[in-house]
C-alpha cells in the first residue's frame, strides 16, 4: 500500500512539473512580470559620527506642530524614524514625556 501511495505521489509531482507553464495561469501562479517597484526619494545624508559633522554649523531646531510625535519628527528632518531616540536624548532637559510634545516647543535636532 506504501508503494502505490509513493508512487502516486511521484507521478504527481512529475505530472505538476511537467505541466507547469500550463497549470499555474488557471491558479494564479506563475511567470508573471514582478510589479515594478515605485521611486522612492533617496533621504538626505546624515552624518552618523560626530568627527563627519561641521565643528562650525549651529544646530538645527524644530518647532512643534500639533500632533507631532519625535518619530515624525525624525522621518521628516532625515528621512528615518529611528532618528526619534537621537531627538530625545537631545532634548531630555524640554522634553516632559516622549509621547505627549507641546505644540509651539522648540526642539533641537541633533
Amino acid at each position: 500500500m506504501r508503494a502505490a501511495l509513493a508512487t502516486t505521489a511521484i507521478v504527481l509531482c512529475v505530472l505538476v512539473v511537467f505541466f507547469w507553464d500550463r497549470l499555474a495561469p488557471s491558479f494564479g501562479l506563475g511567470s508573471r512580470e514582478p510589479a515594478p517597484l515605485p521611486e522612492v526619494a533617496a533621504p538626505p545624508p546624515v552624518a552618523d559620527f560626530p568627527g563627519e559633522r561641521d565643528a562650525t554649523a549651529t544646530p538645527r531646531t524644530w518647532v512643534v506642530r500639533e500632533g507631532d510625535t519625535l518619530r515624525s519628527i525624525a522621518v521628516e528632518a532625515y528621512g528615518d524614524g529611528s532618528r526619534a531616540d537621537a531627538i530625545f536624548e537631545a532634548n531630555r532637559d524640554r522634553i516632559e514625556d516622549p509621547a505627549h510634545l507641546r505644540a509651539g516647543r522648540e526642539l533641537v535636532l541633533p
